[in-house]
């Protein structure tokens, strides 16, 4: 058996990284698609932290789980890759995020290092964020921003120092590790140095004036072009500086194997204000679409086109320690992403199919289809052309009937959990203490 370490950000887009996009600099993503398996079509199969994870985890689609939302929990007797890995006699490692809610901080690791920067438990919020309150969540993201330092990059930093010391110890045990990074999340704020270079940069901002769905109107955000700049420079800032993180971590891992599997993901994408949305949360590519590389100096290196998510991530993880899997990635089916949408004060369940470059979206009363291939910027809804495409995409959908009976149960018991924890409060089991000086306001850059 052998080592297995995944590098796992937060809200990292798969389309910036510099194999496809001109301006964010990524030299090391780079070089190390060059000697793995690099997957161009990757995605999430639900554009938010948890129910991404979660998904990855288990190896079920988060409307089987019916986490549908931050604040459920994973079931303590799903079963996950770190338990599969512990059963099969790895020493299984978590160091920094994963974004776990409840009790159960572990799920199958049998070590935890780090721990997260956000609460395990419901209704806490940090009160030593200084500056950057409220920046975390997509509503306040606009509200500081630029050059500096934050909580984000003392974490990540913390992490990544904490990861290279466990990886350059002897271990009994082959290892199976998840490093998990919270950048290039929210708060969009980076370095200068990072800052500077791509503030110069001419960093396309008309598309925030593109046209969205009429779905996602309400979670536009108004943001100027000085706004913009910020905001793009410090996220690109922040993927140059995680990419110098993932070069850290692999240079001491391949220095003590040759043989070591390594991997690099993440959980979802930034729409860093295209058509005037942040975050996610939405089916466009900026938002679903991920990094997906993985270095086995076994094989040759390849470039793949077909559509993967982060469950075939999950199998193919299986599949190396030697169990049956589902589907691996050699994945030749529709990748199934779903999401919530909040319509007249009710969550609504939305769909979206991907499959040999045609995206078809379902919303409650409307339905889309794309050709990727030559509509990038999906413009052009072709479902009138294309109905037996579309029809044959939709088979691919979930049973909403299913899927909001999973979902209703596991609010229910959220909400038995909730009242327990407002009746017995507590700690978090391991929360990452932040220091005073990344609390500071952050400078702006002025065009």
């Amino acid at each position: 058996m052998r080592d297995i370490i995944v590098v796992m950000s937060d809200q990292h887009s798969g389309l910036k990284t510099s194999l496809t996009d001109e301006i964010v600099q990524t030299p090391n993503i780079e070089k190390l698609a060059e000697t793995s398996q690099y997957f161009e079509n990757a995605y999430c199969n639900f554009p938010l932290c948890v129910p991404s994870r979660m998904s990855f985890l288990s190896g079920k689609h988060p409307s089987e789980l019916g986490i549908l939302n931050n604040d459920v929990i994973l079931d303590d007797k799903q079963e996950t890759i770190a338990d599969k890995m512990t059963k099969k006699g790895y020493r299984t490692i978590l160091v920094g995020r994963m974004h776990f809610k409840g009790e159960n901080q572990l799920h199958g690791f049998s070590e935890r290092y780090v721990g997260d920067i956000t609460s395990q438990f419901w209704k806490q919020k940090r009160t030593d964020l200084g500056a950057f309150k409220g920046t975390m969540k997509m509503k306040g993201c606009l509200n500081e921003f630029g050059y500096g330092t934050s909580p984000v990059l003392q974490f990540d930093e913390t992490v990544v120092k904490k990861a290279i010391e466990i990886l350059k110890e002897e271990s009994e045990k082959p290892i199976f590790m998840i490093v998990g990074l919270y950048g290039p999340h929210f708060p969009y704020c980076v370095e200068k140095k990072y800052f500077d270079y791509y503030f110069k940069q001419d960093l396309k901002l008309k598309d925030y004036h593109l046209n969205c769905f009429k779905e996602y109107e309400k979670m536009k955000l108004e943001a100027d072009e000085n706004t913009l700049q910020n905001i793009r420079s410090a996220y690109y800032g922040m993927i140059e500086k995680l990419d110098q993180q993932i070069g850290e971590i692999h240079k001491v891992v391949r220095s003590k194997s040759e043989d070591s599997l390594f991997i690099y993901t993440s959980d979802h994408g930034d729409q860093i204000g295209k058509r005037g949305l942040f975050g996610k949360k939405t089916f466009y590519e900026d938002s679903i679409k991920i990094p997906l590389i993985i270095e086995d100096l076994r094989l040759s290196s390849r470039k793949h086109s077909n559509e993967v998510s982060l469950l075939n991530l999950h199998w193919y993880l299986a599949q190396e320690i030697g169990l049956e899997i589902e589907e691996g990635l050699d994945n030749d089916k529709p990748v199934l992403v779903n999401s919530l949408i909040e319509k007249d004060g009710k969550e609504v369940l939305t769909q979206a199919v991907i499959y040999k470059r045609y995206k078809y979206v379902e919303f409650e009363d409307e339905e889309r289809l794309f050709n990727l291939k030559v509509d990038a910027d999906e413009k052009d809804n072709i479902i009138n052309k294309c109905p037996k495409i579309a029809s044959e995409l939709k088979k691919s959908l979930a049973n909403c009937d299913i899927v909001y009976k999973n979902y209703q149960k596991r609010l229910e018991k959220l909400d038995e959990l909730i009242k327990e924890y407002e009746k017995n409060p507590k700690e978090d089991w391991i929360r990452y203490k932040i220091k005073k000086e990344a609390t500071v306001k952050p400078n702006r850059g002025r065009l």
